[in-house]
């Protein structure tokens, strides 16, 4: 799969390509992870460390999901977003599927076109395989993936505190 597409952005268009998920985009996949949680961070500092001083505890998580369902969007050579699963589980009689913080992370511009575009994807393979109920986690005060996530469909928010 690899699909070239269009975001409209303030009224110009930006193309970007979406590709499957793979050990290339490990590295790019970390570092948009990281810069996610230090701007969580920067709003809950309680918000333990380790992910910034640790990046290969994140690069090794996600090294094993490689061969899970996964995309990445890129714009040029740059890639600008990423999702992949984390894990299949049963959950009440249905299959479930979840992506813990982590398996996902973006540039700040277009963030909710990007999530849109991802989550399409990946809906569809899950969908194919049965895997009918979908669990997105996400860092408290990201709005923007909060309001996206609802719009997509989630009506149900789990707060962890």
């Amino acid at each position: 799969m690899s699909i070239t597409n269009e975001l409209k952005q303030t009224g110009k268009t930006m193309k970007y390509k979406i590709v499957p998920f793979t050990q290339n985009y490990l590295e790019p996949a970390v570092n948009l992870f990281i810069n996610s949680y230090r701007d969580e961070q920067e709003k809950n500092p309680l918000l333990p460390s380790r992910a910034i001083n640790e990046p290969e505890w994140i690069l090794n998580t996600l090294k094993s999901l490689v061969t899970n369902p996964g995309v990445v969007i890129c714009k040029g050579n740059q890639v600008i977003a990423y999702m992949v699963t984390g894990f299949l589980f049963p959950f009440k009689g249905q299959n479930a599927v979840l992506v813990p913080e982590y398996c996902h992370g973006s540039v700040l511009t277009d963030r909710k076109e990007l999530y849109q575009r991802m989550y399409m994807y990946l809906a569809d393979e899950w969908a194919k395989n049965r895997r009918h109920l979908h669990i997105v986690g996400h860092f408290a005060h990201d709005f923007i993936l909060q309001e996206t996530l609802y719009q997509l469909g989630f009506g149900a928010i789990l707060v962890e505190r």
